[in-house]
């Protein structure tokens, strides 16, 4: 598994085991320790090293069978990995993953030259491969627009290759599969990233995008339900595809909508936040309930659902005057759209609890620009004689009518 050095330079992590490396008889010895905590591991790893050292016959047999050169490791192939990753996604229930192991396969071409890469060690998973793959992709692009294309590509590519190697599939590989060191495939800093701060688009395109948003309720209700969770409750593609219905209801404070990722999620304990929404827009996500369907988006399938947002929405984005460059985005440019609504009507720490950001910092970072130029304080205001407009509200939902309503 893959290696995690500590302090304690005979001590590495293979997945959650410690192991203990040294010399015996002139070659370096690896063993594990059977331990998950440090501080356990350096008591047995001083036992084993003081074992090495005595003159007990069966000790001495033991230790030699055990040892192995740590110049020619053994590593898995990608044939083995191929199959543990299939294993793990099935046992979740997800599918097999074929985009993110096909991404993988994709930044391992330019370094060995070729789609099958079955027979090949994971040894291949190094810096190395990574910066290989970047310069190919920047270097065949000719323009400068081709160029911002080409490190978007490549490092969008790079995150599906690393969701190979999450940290609950490690654990998952764990005892399956000898993994190198993956620090360096997995730490490459993305490749001259362009700057995805969201910027004011043209009001025209803005309103025209609302109102046939609006109108796709007649229309296409697989794309209504799309633009709802995309804009009306500022969901990332990946959870629009995961949500359910079981995630939305209405308490004392209102309708809201439980937010999480995993598809296994089943209550508030993991949730990765709340969206407060108003009961019209609750009311028309429950129009197109399906009889017999868990998930609010109509395929019966994760991928589907999530093709759905990715390319048929996205398709739909385009034709109405979006950016070409608009596919798998699509979701995110409506995402960032209601974000700087929500940023500029109740504020900042509404904006990033709705967004679900882990910091009010990354809410006004990115998503920092006022639909409108705001009111400004009387001179009463200003002196503290009169109270000024509320700004944050929590659990507070923008009505439907309020944001239709174009930017000022």
């Amino acid at each position: 598994m893959s290696k995690k050095l500590s302090k304690h330079k005979h001590l590495f992590k293979r997945g959650r085991i410690w192991y203990v490396r040294y010399k015996f008889e002139g070659l370096t010895v690896v063993q594990s320790t059977k331990q998950t905590k440090l501080e356990a591991a350096k008591d047995v790893a001083s036992t084993i090293i003081k074992a090495a050292t005595s003159d007990h016959p069966a000790i001495v047999r033991a230790l030699k069978e055990a040892r192995r050169p740590a110049e020619t490791p053994a590593f898995s192939t990608f044939e083995d990995l191929h199959a543990a990753y299939r294993s793990y996604y099935e046992l979740h229930g997800i599918g097999s993953g074929p985009e993110q192991w096909n991404s993988l396969v994709r930044v391992l071409w330019p370094t060995v030259g070729q789609v099958d890469v079955s027979p090949l060690s994971l040894d291949l998973l190094r810096r190395e491969t990574v910066r290989t793959y970047q310069t190919d992709v920047v270097s065949r692009a000719q323009s400068d627009e081709a160029k911002v294309r080409a490190r978007r590509t490549a490092n969008s590519t790079m995150n599906k290759a690393r969701a190979v190697f999450t940290t609950r599939a490690l654990e998952h590989y764990e005892h399956k599969l000898v993994l190198p060191d993956l620090t360096g495939f997995l730490k490459v800093p993305a490749v001259l990233a362009d700057t995805v701060q969201y910027v004011r688009r043209p009001v025209e395109l803005v309103e025209r995008t609302i109102r046939l948003g609006r109108e796709l309720r007649e229309t296409d209700r697989d794309l209504y339900q799309c633009f709802l969770c995309s804009y009306d409750l500022g969901l990332r593609a990946n959870e629009s595809a995961n949500l359910r219905w079981a995630w939305l209801g209405k308490d004392a404070e209102g309708w809201a909508v439980q937010v999480a990722i995993t598809p296994d999620w089943e209550g508030p304990k993991g949730s990765q936040g709340t969206v407060s929404i108003s009961e019209e827009v609750a009311k028309q996500l429950m129009e197109h309930r399906q009889p017999g369907n868990d998930y609010v988006l109509p395929p019966d399938t994760y991928t589907g659902r999530y093709n759905l947002v990715t390319r048929k929405f996205a398709s739909w984005m385009r034709s109405i005057g979006w950016d070409p460059d608009v596919y798998q985005g699509a979701a995110h440019e409506l995402r960032k759209l209601m974000g700087s609504r929500w940023y500029t009507v109740q504020g900042p720490a509404v904006a990033s609890a709705n967004l679900r950001h882990s910091s009010v910092a990354t809410t006004c970072k990115y998503y920092a620009v006022l639909d409108r130029r705001p009111a400004p304080l009387t001179m009463d205001q200003a002196n503290g004689h009169e109270s000024a407009p509320p700004g944050d509200i929590p659990r507070s939902a923008l009505p439907m009518d309020g944001v239709d309503s174009p930017p000022a």
